[in-house]
């Protein structure tokens, strides 16, 4: 599910100058200035700030990872995949850029077409753009990235100064991928899983198991150029699409403070089963999804349970702490849901799994 895991990255303040004391990062610089994130950086005009949070706190993937505009800008909103509070907040002659990063290999994907050179107002309607607002939406890949770019501009507000700045945007130079010495600097497959062909530099194969009708489900994490692990990605489910954790990237390590955490649901398509992704402490030696569909008839399964204990590839992906990650599918029949976790011989906690069908290609995690 790449989804996150959300996905969902703490984003660097704006420059040493707004920043540097601890202020407030969403105050104008005095001068232009450098908007720097996960790999990623956009020149910023006069006027314009880095949002000091992510915008979509709740959004798996497409993950956020930087959004740049004229304005004082606050996260949420009911439109998880979207900045919506921000949208509300925008002027005529404010303009918004927030940049998603699509975990995955971008080479072969017809959906992300190689940078153009030159982004253009498309001048469209998306979902959750207010009526006193225009669009303009961009996908993309680059440097085997892939990425979308969601420009919102007031009715007054300069097009060309906005993309301008979507322009300047630029993907850094990996310098620790050749360097085995430098933090997170070369890839690691967790003892009793085999090496992919696939597997990218700094991107770490933590733990795999047996998923349902034969296939090998793997967790993944990919470090940013500091070192930092980020959304985890969920191999095995959707055929040869990645999935994400719903955890927060950068901002905790994916531990539960409970036995069993949900993180996400996912349907792909009306015609798909659900996805239930979760985390769970290392105690939990099994979890048992319990369902029910509108008829009456119920079941109940065992998630594939992976145990993220390598302590080697802990240290490649700069986790402090093993935690277990479960996995399973629910027919799409299914009307009501629950999971237990098994701790210690006993069933020690409940939970009940909201099943909500959800369109791609954004993927939610519970609030």
């Amino acid at each position: 599910m790449c989804l996150s895991l959300i996905h969902i990255a703490a984003l660097v303040a704006l420059s040493a100058v707004a920043a540097g004391c601890g202020d407030d990062s969403n105050e104008v610089s005095e001068t232009p200035a450098t908007a720097n994130a996960a790999g990623v950086s956009m020149e910023l005009r006069e006027g314009w700030r880095q949002a000091d949070e992510t915008l979509t706190p709740n959004l798996i993937s497409p993950e956020e990872i930087l959004s740049v505009g004229t304005f004082r800008m606050e996260p949420g909103g009911g439109c998880n995949h979207m900045p919506q509070h921000a949208y509300e907040a925008m002027s005529a002659g404010d303009a918004l850029i927030t940049i998603m990063e699509r975990p995955g290999q971008a080479g072969g994907d017809q959906a992300y077409p190689p940078r153009p050179e030159h982004f253009r107002f498309d001048s469209i309607r998306f979902e959750c753009l207010p009526d006193n607002l225009i669009g303009s939406r961009h996908a993309f890949s680059e440097s085997g990235r892939k990425f979308y770019a969601w420009v919102a501009v007031g009715r007054e507000a300069s097009r060309d100064e906005a993309m301008a700045v979507l322009n300047s945007f630029r993907v850094r130079p990996d310098d620790s991928a050749d360097d085995p010495s430098a933090p997170g600097g070369v890839d690691w497959v967790a003892d009793g899983c085999k090496a992919i062909p696939n597997l990218r530099q700094r991107q770490v194969l933590l733990a795999c198991g047996e998923f349902s009708r034969g296939r090998e489900l793997q967790i993944r994490t990919e470090r940013d150029s500091g070192g930092r692990s980020g959304c985890l990605e969920i191999y095995g489910v959707g055929g040869h699409m990645s999935r994400a954790c719903g955890y927060v990237p950068y901002k905790r390590d994916p531990v539960p403070s409970s036995p069993i955490t949900l993180d996400a649901i996912y349907r792909p398509t009306q015609e798909a089963p659900f996805e239930i992704y979760g985390s769970a402490s290392p105690g939990v030696s099994a979890v048992t999804i319990s369902y029910s569909d509108g008829n009456g008839q119920s079941d109940r399964i065992h998630a594939t349970l992976l145990q993220v204990d390598d302590e080697a590839a802990l240290r490649a992906a700069r986790l402090a702490r093993p935690f277990r990650y479960f996995v399973a599918e629910v027919p799409r029949s299914a009307v009501e849901a629950s999971a237990a976790a098994t701790l210690a011989g006993s069933e020690s906690m409940k939970i009940n799994l909201p099943l909500r069908a959800y369109s791609p290609p954004f993927v939610y995690a519970r609030e």
